[in-house]
């Protein structure tokens, strides 16, 4: 669940952006007295952007009706040229020695206080672990979520880019999930140096393709319900023939790293990925039209957005062991709850293929001839084509 992974493919896309930070946004600081005479923080056009996105990712209304990102206690160090600038702490738990109020009207109303004392220990703490965030940060004996944000991760201007609020949104959707989430029986995760173990030949990515091509365009697409229940069919159909044919299983199909480890990576991340997804179409321009998935699943070894997804063995290795399940993942979620399920189901220990195979009950009969449609059709024959094109990437 703990996601290195996802802060390297966040990292990457920051340097495809453009390394450190510029003075993109960063007008001269204002400062002033509150309405106490109590002197206020210092603030850059910058900071306040960040302030706006971090109050409009707090009211959006997300699905997931229990996670309250408004009222998560955050540490914000703006990084510059990898050197430590100014530091906000968002939803003090306490006054901080040292620490200044950021004005109501800087703030947009939201509690924050610039605490420049901390700055550099905290970005040097990044440095030391996945150089973007930590989940539990101490400050003066209370934990925060800490994460560092540069001109590239406010102002955004590339689609791959991860927005500061973006990533801060999803990694905190984890702290939730840490409280609320009851941890399904069989969950597995893969260690990352144990991703050559998982199963991953023609056969299997032919189906995983399958998945996701089927997925490609959510959620922008509107879907009534019997196209919903069938897209929940078809994902359920393709699961089930990926679980009879894990090479990894030494017993029944809860053995294998498809059960154990796959479908809990798309509870995990999948829900984180659905949530930010959502709120960042809401709240970034630049994301109002974002697919859970950016890319073509059938073109990943070619150049899509300025980048290749797929460029060797090991990338292939990673991809379909790992990264794609943000991607399924929050498809599948989305549409069970298109379908009528309640968030809390997914706190409950069963993962979204559990909850989608009750929900559709088809026949063994009615699988197999689904499974036989989707083998004839153009999509599998353009996902098998693909797949021999990933399995023979070196």
């Amino acid at each position: 669940m703990r996601k290195v992974f996802y802060a390297l493919s966040a990292l990457a896309v920051t340097l495809l952006s453009g390394c450190g930070d510029s003075n993109k946004g960063s007008s001269k600081p204002t400062s002033g007295s509150g309405t106490n005479g109590t002197q206020v923080a210092n603030t850059t056009e910058l900071d306040r952007k960040l302030f706006s996105q971090i109050k409009l990712a707090g009211e959006h209304v997300t699905p997931w009706r229990g996670y309250a990102f408004k009222s998560v206690p955050l540490y914000f160090v703006h990084s510059k040229e990898n050197q430590a600038q100014e530091a906000y702490i968002f939803n003090p738990t306490k006054l901080h020695s040292g620490s200044r109020p950021v004005s109501d009207k800087e703030s947009n109303g939201l509690a924050i206080h610039q605490y420049n004392d901390g700055a550099v220990a905290a970005l040097d703490k990044l440095k030391s672990g996945n150089g973007l965030f930590e989940f539990k940060y101490g400050l003066y004996g209370d934990n925060y979520y800490l994460q560092s944000y540069t001109s590239h991760q406010v102002d955004i201007d590339h689609i791959l880019s991860t927005p500061s609020v973006t990533l801060a949104y999803h990694e905190a959707f984890h702290l939730y999930q840490e409280k609320h989430f009851q941890r399904p029986e069989y969950y597995q995760q893969l260690a990352f140096d144990k991703f050559n173990e998982y199963p991953i030949n023609e056969e299997m990515l032919t189906l995983k393709l399958m998945v996701l091509e089927r997925f490609k365009s959510l959620p922008i697409v509107n879907l009534d319900k019997e196209q919903v229940k069938q897209q929940l069919k078809e994902y359920v159909v393709l699961v089930d023939e990926m679980l009879r044919i894990d090479t990894s299983k030494v017993d029944d199909f809860k053995s294998g790293y498809i059960y154990k480890h796959a479908l809990g990576q798309e509870l995990y991340e999948g829900s984180a990925m659905m949530v930010d997804t959502l709120m960042s179409r809401d709240v970034l321009p630049l994301h109002k039209e974002k697919r859970f998935n950016v890319f073509e699943p059938t073109k990943l070894n070619e150049e899509q957005h300025g980048f290749i997804k797929l460029k060797n063995k090991q990338a292939v290795i990673d991809y379909f062991a790992f990264e794609m399940f943000y991607d399924s993942g929050s498809a599948i979620i989305w549409l069970l709850l298109e379908d009528g399920v309640d968030y809390k189901q997914f706190e409950k220990g069963l993962y979204p293929y559990d909850i989608a195979k009750q929900r559709v009950d088809i026949s063994e009969q009615d699988a197999y001839y689904l499974l036989q449609e989707l083998k004839n059709s153009e999509a599998w024959e353009a996902a098998n084509k693909a797949a021999k094109k990933y399995m023979s990437l070196k």
